[in-house]
């Protein structure tokens, strides 16, 4: 290639910089976080409550608060559910509270997120070694 080439790819490249802002990762965080709500709720658990009793001749018919706790734990739905509902709650609360208290609380709530997200993690960490 060419040095004037080059140099035109160079500045286009300079231009096109995103500035990742903090407004910008909570937002590209809700989102990421809605769309794995939606996913867990409509795809994942209807398959969670048909294979919480079983398939096959082994199957067990189960009811009252054991199905619900079967259903839940299939697949590990109920805490993933639970954390990032509680992820998402922290970072719109973050977003309202940015403006009205001071950084302290601010920063707290990011720790608890981004903790909560590592329980997340963990959570998915299990389901993949899960025997």
């Amino acid at each position: 290639m060419s040095a004037p080439a080059l140099s035109h790819r160079s500045r286009i490249l300079r231009t096109m910089k995103i500035q990742i802002t903090q407004q910008r990762t909570r937002t590209i965080l809700l989102v990421l976080v809605d769309s794995l709500l939606i996913f867990m709720t409509t795809c994942v658990s209807p398959f969670a409550w048909i294979l919480k009793d079983g398939i096959g001749p082994d199957s067990v018919t189960t009811t009252g608060l054991e199905a619900l706790k079967e259903f839940l734990m299939t697949f590990y739905l109920g805490p993933i559910v639970l954390l990032l509902g509680i992820f998402e709650f922290l970072l719109r609360r973050a977003a309202s509270l940015e403006k009205q208290h001071a950084k302290q609380t601010t920063i707290t709530l990011w720790f608890i997120a981004i903790t909560i997200f590592s329980l997340l993690s963990f959570v998915v960490a299990l389901i993949f070694t899960r025997n």
